[in-house]
Parts: C-alpha cells; sequence; structure tokens
C-alpha cells in the first residue's frame, strides 16, 4: 500500500514538474513574424527570445536551421529584425538593423556562407505594396502610391 501510495506520488509530482518546465521553457518567447513561399511549399518563423538576454530562432518547416548568438537585452534599441524570402524565392535572410545576419537555401536545405551575402536581392517594399490605405506624408494629394508587380 505504501509502496502504490508512493508511485502514485511520485508520478502525480513528475506530472506537475513538466508542466511547470515546459511552461517556462516559453516564458519569453513570441513568434513575431511567419511568412511563406509564393507557391505555399514552405513556412517560416522568425521566434524572439527574451529572458536574461535577446536571441532569435528561426523555424523553417517545422525545423530550427538557425538560434542567433545573445544581443543585449536593452529594451530602449529597436532591432528592426525581419526575415523574408529573397527575390528569387530560393533564399531564406534574416536581417537585423539593415544587415544580413544569416541566410539559407531552401533547395540545397543548407545555410549560405556570409560571402555570398551580398549577391543576394532583398525585395524592396512600399506602402503600396502593403496596400496601405492612409494618407501619405510628404506626397501631393491623389497620388497613388506604385502598385506591386
Amino acid at each position: 500500500m505504501k509502496r502504490r501510495l508512493l508511485f502514485t506520488t511520485a508520478f502525480l509530482l513528475a506530472i506537475v514538474i513538466s508542466f511547470f518546465v515546459g511552461r517556462l521553457s516559453n516564458l519569453g518567447r513570441s513568434t513575431i513574424q511567419s511568412i511563406e513561399t509564393e507557391d505555399r511549399s514552405h513556412t517560416a518563423k522568425l521566434r524572439f527570445h527574451y529572458f536574461i538576454a535577446v536571441h532569435y530562432q528561426i523555424v523553417l518547416d517545422g525545423k530550427t536551421i538557425y538560434r542567433s548568438p545573445n544581443f543585449s537585452a536593452a529594451k530602449d534599441r529597436p532591432f528592426r529584425e525581419w526575415i523574408t524570402w529573397d527575390e528569387s524565392g530560393k533564399h531564406l535572410v534574416f536581417i537585423v538593423a539593415d544587415q544580413i545576419l544569416f541566410a539559407y537555401d531552401i533547395e540545397t536545405d543548407t545555410p549560405l556562407s556570409p560571402d555570398s551575402f551580398p549577391a543576394l536581392k532583398i525585395p524592396r517594399y512600399s506602402l503600396g505594396h502593403l496596400g496601405y490605405e492612409g494618407d501619405y506624408p510628404g506626397r501631393p494629394p491623389g497620388r497613388e502610391p506604385a502598385a506591386h508587380q
């Protein structure tokens, strides 16, 4: 009887501990961007982890392909982080503060060398590309933004 009570208590304690460990592992983590390839065959997610320091994780089709080194946890600085496909649609690119930190070739399933970063063509988006319907400060009235090609 004592053995059964001890086993049951240990089992319940293990469940409670695993629940809290699982909750703590998600503390300070959130998906901040999710994008798909044009044909929707691949999905990439940019995750932000904030605890003592800041780091980013990139997940492609459910598999982690990159985890950044730590950044300062200072909240007074904009990181301006984002992921995008290059113009070919074959490379996933991670940019922080206007610098490419990581790029990945989805056809070969391998990271690109930093030496190849300058050759990547990153699409530029305007408010018109994003379907913005508000006023455009500094633009003459009635002038519409360029439509997305």
